[in-house]
């Protein structure tokens, strides 16, 4: 079973601005901790390694009919 993690669009966007200073750290099921960091994870998803998938969009009105 592949496994997921849901991360805010702005924690993503400070990560990628910011790849020298960040890293994620991730529990698996087993409770194995995991370091990603910044430069990694950017090249895991060059490779395909893992993939972003757009996860939640937002909707507003932005004026009344």
């Amino acid at each position: 079973m592949r496994r997921s993690v849901e991360i805010a669009a702005e924690f993503w966007e400070h990560f990628r601005s910011r790849l020298s200073d960040c890293s994620m750290i991730l529990m698996n099921g087993d409770s194995q901790v995991r370091e990603l960091l910044g430069p990694d994870t950017i090249q895991m998803v060059e490779n395909k390694v893992i993939t972003l998938y757009l996860a939640r969009f937002r909707i507003r009105e932005e004026s009344r009919a």
